[in-house]
């Protein structure tokens, strides 16, 4: 992509904003995008961070991955249809683009599930970066004026090399199937974010907010380890 970028003299950043896709073959936006959230795909994904951390011999500073999870979106289907199922994807996906910084890579990773890699954003600004994604959040929500309210569940970690061997990338997601549902079961024990009546969810809580889940530090060093041996696979 880089490569690309540079051929055609585009800013790479052009790309990495995901902004503007005059420059884009419809085949490469398909291989690079996912078509409904004009994200990056979960492959352009793993070869953007690969790139990322071989030029920097695995030692990035600083790194952070997000991983984030669009709550209750089967409820929303199920209520509203799948046109406004899609409008929630469409609705976390605006909220990242807003909130991510120009070195950071986002993703849809696969149906509900999002990824952040945040290139050089050290423990003490994290709060900041979460507060800012609240704070988005909560205005696309105003806009979106549904009669539920789009959230998601999210972890983070700082990424360091995994010494204990990678793992296949099929492997690595049947196993990251099996967390996520287990960590979508104790957040919805936890924390109920959507309000309409006919959900049986409540909430306390008044934004749009990211609800905060501790992840499982074997997950998240899986994921770095199979973005290392991504491309030797």
């Amino acid at each position: 992509m880089a490569e690309y970028a540079a051929q055609h003299g585009v800013d790479h950043t052009v790309f990495r904003m995901q902004t503007d896709y005059r420059y884009l073959t419809p085949e490469l936006c398909g291989r690079m995008f996912d078509g409904l959230t004009e994200l990056y795909n979960r492959r352009e994904f793993l070869d953007e961070v690969n790139e990322y951390w071989q030029g920097t011999n695995g030692g990035g500073d600083n790194c952070r991955l997000f991983l984030i999870d669009l709550d209750y979106l089967k409820k929303i289907n199920d209520n509203y249809g799948h046109a406004d199922g899609d409008i929630a994807i469409k609705g976390i996906a605006s909220i990242l683009k807003q909130a991510c910084r120009e070195t950071d890579i986002a993703a849809r990773f696969g149906g509900d599930e999002f990824v952040i890699f945040a290139k050089k954003l050290p423990e003490a600004a994290v709060e900041g970066f979460l507060a800012r994604l609240s704070r988005i959040a909560d205005e696309v929500n105003r806009q979106l004026s549904k009669p539920y309210r789009v959230s998601f569940s999210i972890g983070h970690t700082q990424c360091v090399s995994n010494d204990g061997g990678t793992l296949p990338i099929d492997d690595l997601l049947k196993e990251a199937d099996a967390m996520h549902y287990g960590m979508k079961k104790r957040a919805s024990r936890s924390a109920a974010h959507l309000r309409h009546p006919c959900l049986r969810l409540t909430s306390n809580q008044r934004n749009i907010h990211a609800y905060l889940i501790p992840l499982m530090t074997h997950r998240i060093l899986d994921l770095v380890a199979c973005i290392k041996s991504h491309r030797a696979g």
